[in-house]
């Protein structure tokens, strides 16, 4: 399943049953971040106040539990085993667990406790234990109420060097999903509403080039980086808007290659650094638009794109350039349509009614255009 399928699952699995789940995939594909927003989402329509929890905030919480909704991340690599069950105390001639303040928080408050990285623990004495967090729903002696899922996420040992298969006895207990990497749509989806000021270029070479989304190495050991959505993310954040007058082409290699992998990194560079006029000059003289490489026709499309979801008014202006686009490659309508993330079914309306010529292209991708209909 995509993370946004996964997404609406966990939401269902939590008002139903809040039975634990475990979510399988490659690094980097948004596991993470697709729980912390389904914890996002339960807070809002359960009326709550979200709390990404740490310690500084856990007796404001334990004032007013009811007030609150905890995603408390664990990354189950960095503990050991006095971190999940309490610390031994003699009381009384008894030993007893002091515990724990997240666990006193996950005992009264609603909320999600996601173990992460569960298949990359490499002491035994703190995997025993998380079993018990994801089985039994208890750290140490204090169990979780009745508001609180457990999720945990982890990758297949072909996905990571350092993974390890789970106990039958545990996989029997939990629900397991697979998870697939995004689709770019749903990247750009998530880039848009996230962060809004990523370099659009990324979106332009990811829409040609597809298969470079998620790449996963070989050898699960390794010193170069690779792509994956996470990783396109870095990148994409790094280079701004005017990233042309900030880095050199080698800087841009460079960032490139730290980020996605010395694979894709030439491919990505060429892409970034391919010269396009501004986009007010490619709408008062579309007939450019023929002439640029294919690298720059797609920038160019995306650019658009990110133009008319910005001047819904003054789509009239860009009529000659959208169907000089037409005319060249019915693929670019689709890029077009694609790269409006917001807006895109009332823009693409206006764009279908404003010309014959790109009525006539749209009809071709009514399939499409019903897909993407917000």
């Amino acid at each position: 399943m995509r993370p946004n399928a996964i997404k609406k699952l966990l939401l269902k699995v939590y008002r139903t049953s809040r039975k634990s789940v475990l979510l399988l995939g490659p690094p980097g594909i948004g596991k993470s971040t697709v729980v912390r927003e389904v914890a996002m989402e339960l807070a809002r329509s359960m009326g709550k106040e979200f709390i990404d929890y740490n310690d500084t905030v856990g007796h404001k919480i334990l004032e007013n539990p009811k007030k609150y909704f905890i995603f408390h991340d664990l990354r189950l690599t960095e503990v050991e085993p006095s971190d999940l069950i309490g610390i031994p105390r003699d009381v009384d001639e008894s030993v007893v667990y002091k515990p724990l303040l997240w666990a006193k928080v996950l005992n009264v408050a609603d909320g999600i406790l996601f173990l992460d990285e569960i298949t990359n623990v490499e002491r035994d004495d703190v995997k025993a234990i998380s079993y018990k967090l994801l089985l039994d729903r208890k750290a140490g002696y204090i169990p979780f109420g009745k508001g609180v899922m457990v999720v945990a996420a982890g990758n297949r040992p072909e996905e990571s060097s350092i993974a390890r298969p789970l106990a039958a006895p545990q996989m029997n207990r939990v629900i397991k999903v697979d998870v697939d990497a995004p689709t770019v749509d749903e990247w750009a989806e998530w880039m848009e509403k996230n962060k809004p000021n990523y370099c659009k270029e990324i979106l332009a070479y990811l829409m040609m080039f597809k298969e470079d989304l998620l790449k996963l190495p070989k050898d699960p050991e390794v010193l170069e980086n690779f792509p994956t959505p996470r990783s396109w993310t870095h990148l994409a954040e790094t280079l701004t808007d005017d990233y042309r007058d900030i880095y050199t082409p080698d800087e841009m290699y460079e960032l490139a290659k730290g980020s996605v992998g010395v694979e894709v990194a030439p491919k990505v560079q060429k892409f970034l650094t391919s010269r396009i006029p501004s986009i007010n000059e490619l709408i008062e003289r579309p007939e450019i638009f023929a002439s640029l490489n294919i690298e720059g026709k797609y920038v160019a499309t995306v650019v658009l794109g990110r133009w008319l979801q910005e001047h819904k008014r003054s789509i009239g202006k860009a009529r000659k350039l959208i169907e000089t686009i037409a005319d060249v490659s019915e693929e670019l309508i689709v890029l077009l349509i694609k790269s409006i993330i917001k807006g895109r079914y009332e823009i693409t309306m206006e764009m279908y009614k404003m010309s014959d010529k790109v009525r006539e292209v749209m009809d071709k991708l009514s399939d499409l255009m019903l897909k993407y209909e917000e």
